[in-house]
């Protein structure tokens, strides 16, 4: 093998012109043959027999209408129910806290857009105050 590999690599280097050639009618190939596929690409992946695909196959059962949100959280416990009240409390929590997440995102996309806006009022403000001065002669400070 390794002398296979020598030998590619001597006929590579001295024809390198051929080589490059091949490279890019090999991807022009590989191109085509991808762009003529008509069906698309799937979206949908599933990977049988693991606790996740379990999950989402009960989920999908059990309430369809939530089964294509864009996020989903499965609760688990190794021994006993979910049913138990401090179980219970903790999953609340936790569901408290990723609300919080939501309503804090939307208010840092609100603080960015004002940012940008103040950005966007002192660059005004840069170019007005740039042609009021421009007229002055500044001189003497060599």
């Amino acid at each position: 093998m390794p002398a296979l590999l020598a030998s590619l690599a001597r006929t590579l280097n001295t024809h390198w012109k051929r080589g490059l050639i091949g490279l890019v009618a090999t991807v022009v190939l590989i191109g085509v043959i991808v762009g003529s596929q008509s069906q698309t690409a799937a979206e949908d992946f599933s990977i049988p027999g693991t606790e996740s695909q379990e999950a989402l196959d009960l989920l999908k059962a059990k309430f369809p209408q939530a089964a294509g949100a864009q996020s989903q959280i499965v609760f688990t416990v190794s021994d006993g129910t979910l049913q138990e009240r401090a179980r219970q409390e903790r999953i609340e929590s936790a569901l408290g806290a990723i609300a919080q997440l939501d309503h804090m995102t939307q208010q840092n996309a609100a603080l960015v857009e004002e940012a940008a806006a103040a950005a966007e009022s002192l660059d005004e403000q840069t170019l007005q105050l740039n042609e009021m001065m421009g007229f002055f002669e500044v001189g003497g400070l060599e």
